[in-house]
């Protein structure tokens, strides 16, 4: 492995499993006459940018082949289709300052792809905001914010989606829903959650069976049923 530190683990469309490192870059595990080895930056990866993206929180993919990584330094996407992991082409979206419509902010908390293609991205500092262009693999990617959420009330750190499509947000000692359809948003504070909870960005499971979302929290879990 290029670092111990592992976030995140995903496999593909095509079977790919990627790992997530924070200062190791992208890891692929590539398993070959039964043997297994870790193609990482510092060997076949050549082309992935060490400079700005060392540091991945998140690895997720579409259903159309693109694996998008929440890193530190920005939102990163390429392809899944490849003859050979020295010939990827990684596609870089950072913050700038100039223009509207780019990345909110460059340190990304997690990045949804929805039921419906949609993808949503969380950034510190930068809010909610949602992809706007077709083409994902793209230097130069469209975003718009997403939610018209109150800045008041803290950062959103993780999101989930649930079967019905609301998409459920975690601040730091909040969570907010955001119904599919309507788009009203509504918001469970710590009195209806039990107790005074502090959520973590840790990144929340969804149980597609169950429907039960479990979110990590300062100490332990929080778990609940969307319906």
């Amino acid at each position: 492995l290029s670092s111990d530190d592992v976030y995140d683990i995903d496999t593909d469309t095509r079977g790919h499993t990627w790992i997530a490192t924070f200062g190791g870059g992208l890891t692929l595990i590539d398993r070959k006459d039964g043997r297994l080895r870790f193609v990482h930056p510092g060997n076949q990866l050549r082309h992935y940018p060490m400079a700005h993206d060392a540091k991945i929180r998140r690895v997720t993919h579409t259903a159309h082949g693109v694996v998008l990584l929440s890193t530190t330094g920005g939102l990163v996407t390429f392809s899944d289709r490849f003859a050979s992991p020295s010939q990827i082409r990684f596609f870089c979206n950072q913050h700038t300052r100039y223009g509207q419509g780019g990345l909110g902010a460059s340190d990304v908390l997690q990045t949804l792809v929805t039921r419906r293609n949609g993808v949503l991205v969380v950034t510190l500092g930068g809010g909610l905001q949602q992809i706007m262009s077709g083409n994902l693999l793209s230097d130069h990617l469209r975003f718009t914010p997403w939610g018209q959420l109150n800045t008041d009330e803290g950062i959103v750190q993780s999101i989930a989606e649930a079967n019905n499509g609301d998409i459920w947000m975690m601040r730091e000692g909040s969570i907010m829903r955001r119904l599919y359809g309507s788009g009203n948003v509504l918001q469970y504070v710590p009195d209806t959650q039990g107790s005074d909870i502090e959520f973590s960005e840790a990144k929340p499971m969804h149980d597609p069976h169950t429907d039960v979302i479990t979110v990590g929290a300062r100490g332990g879990v929080v778990y609940f049923d969307p319906k």
